[in-house]
């Protein structure tokens, strides 16, 4: 059985097929399905026998996997899978980041994964998968990434998975925090799911300014709680000044414009200015 074309690999990714290695081969199905090299074929050298993941074993052509006409690699231990970060793999070459984006879906419904700090890919599930936009998630990507209150779990700082509130959050604070305009690109092809993200980003830019609300309701709550407990002689003067400074700063999030174009149909652009 030999598997058709492909696409081309990076050689610093590939592998000589002289010993056994975990790889990745093309598949009508799947694009890229894991196999370990078991030996060349003694009849062709132009062949390589594999084993599937299935327990299949087949014969692989090199000559349909151009320029190098060798393997993609796997990392070593065949964990090549399930990182929330691309940077994380062990090679970073195009089957990869296909199988990683799809064994991440499949296991837990992770649509969104880290390309770097601030490129998402996102996968469209054509569904809603509840409760993975809901108000309690929104202030949490907007406290973490622009008001730089990092949950944790037994004081040990906690990393929030990649989300859409990442893009639209880390906006917010190049516009409020670092004074600096801000663009998002939403890209892909047609039943990508540009319209949909769009959407989300768009909602969350725009209710920055509850948030913040909620935001510093909770921590003016928090403080008062605090202080009450620390030093018992504080007056009600007192907490209410705490309460005017965590709230002092909320007019100045109205005063945002959302500039949104469509330069093109696979791509959707859109504008984050400070007025």
């Amino acid at each position: 059985m030999l598997h058709e074309n492909g696409v081309t690999t990076s050689s610093s990714t590939t592998v000589d097929v002289t010993e056994p290695s975990l790889v990745y081969v093309k598949d009508k199905t799947h694009g890229w399905v894991p196999a370990t090299i078991q030996q060349r074929n003694q009849k062709n050298d132009s062949l390589v026998d594999v084993t599937l993941e299935n327990g299949d074993c087949i014969a692989v052509n090199l000559k349909d996997y151009p320029p190098s006409h060798q393997l993609p690699l796997r990392c070593i231990d065949g964990k090549d899978s399930s990182c929330s970060d691309l940077r994380d793999l062990a090679h970073l070459n195009e089957p990869s980041v296909l199988y990683n984006l799809r064994d991440r879906y499949r296991k837990n419904q992770s649509i969104y994964t880290r390309a770097n700090e601030r490129v998402l890919i996102a996968i469209n599930p054509f569904t809603w998968i509840h409760g993975a936009y809901a108000n309690q998630t929104r202030l949490l990507y907007a406290k973490h990434f622009v008001w730089n209150d990092i949950p944790s779990v037994a004081g040990a700082p906690v990393s929030l998975p990649p989300h859409l509130y990442e893009v639209s959050s880390l906006a917010i604070q190049g516009v409020q925090i670092d004074d600096d305009d801000q663009t998002i690109i939403v890209s892909g092809e047609s039943g990508s799911g540009k319209t949909v993200a769009t959407k989300i980003i768009m909602s969350h830019l725009a209710t920055f300014h509850e948030l913040k609300k909620t935001y510093h309701a909770t921590t003016a709550t928090e403080a008062k709680a605090e202080v009450k407990e620390e030093e018992s002689t504080k007056t009600e003067e007192d907490l209410s000044e705490i309460t005017t400074s965590s709230s002092g700063t909320l007019k100045a999030w109205d005063k945002l414009l959302i500039k949104y174009f469509s330069d093109a149909f696979d791509h959707v652009v859109f504008n984050v200015l400070k007025l």
